[in-house]
């Protein structure tokens, strides 16, 4: 059975990009919201269906804490990869501070972009007003296509293309010193190795500690 959490149905499932390196797919899933479900920005969740191989996982939340009934996440799964059950959410954890700053800098990489997605919804409609700056790490052109399935808009970000010729190549914390800037808020979103790269060459460049937060 199923743990305690909160029910969600399944609205949307599909698969929408091969990450041939990894063997995976990335899948989009959207499910129905619960009513007394909340959230906030950068916040994750463990998902768990019954009777089925997924059984826990946890996402982070890719949609904004402002908008519709409808819940979305990115899953990073094999090719066969299903989903057929209802799924329970748990509370939401980790996230980011009250953004109560001027300009914020956000710092991703893959399906980390998720985590932050709420975010640059929220500027994109004005419900924020923030000055905001997001570098964005990706292997290849193709992954530019998950932007247009989280609905964020491409002039938002800035990629980097670690495996493909692009305005700017290599690994995000290459590119940081083009953007930074004391007066920044940076917000961090990915794996933990990417994570503590960045977070040590901002502080190489005169970041204080208390400027830097990691979603997770």
């Amino acid at each position: 059975m199923v743990g305690k959490g909160l029910e969600a149905r399944i609205t949307e499932f599909y698969a929408f990009l091969k990450i041939p390196e990894k063997n995976l797919h990335w899948f989009l899933l959207k499910t129905t919201r619960p009513a007394s479900f909340s959230f906030g920005y950068g916040q994750y969740v463990i998902l768990e269906e019954d009777g089925s191989p997924f059984r826990k996982k946890t996402l982070a939340l890719a949609s904004s804490p402002h908008e519709g009934s409808f819940l979305s996440f990115v899953v990073a799964e094999k090719e066969d990869f299903r989903l057929n059950h209802g799924l329970k959410l748990s509370v939401p954890q980790g996230g980011f501070p009250a953004l109560d700053a001027k300009k914020i800098f956000i710092v991703t990489h893959g399906v980390g972009i998720t985590a932050v997605t709420g975010i640059l919804h929220d500027i994109a409609k004005g419900r924020l007003k923030i000055d905001c700056q997001c570098l964005w790490g990706i292997r290849r052109h193709s992954e530019l296509s998950l932007l247009e399935k989280l609905g964020i808009p491409s002039s938002m970000v800035e990629p980097v293309f670690s495996q493909e010729k692009g305005l700017r190549q290599g690994y995000v914390q290459d590119h940081l010193w083009e953007f930074f800037s004391k007066d920044y808020l940076y917000l961090l979103s990915g794996s933990a190795p990417m994570l503590q790269a960045v977070k040590d060459k901002l502080l190489g460049l005169g970041a204080h500690e208390s400027q830097i937060y990691l979603n997770f």
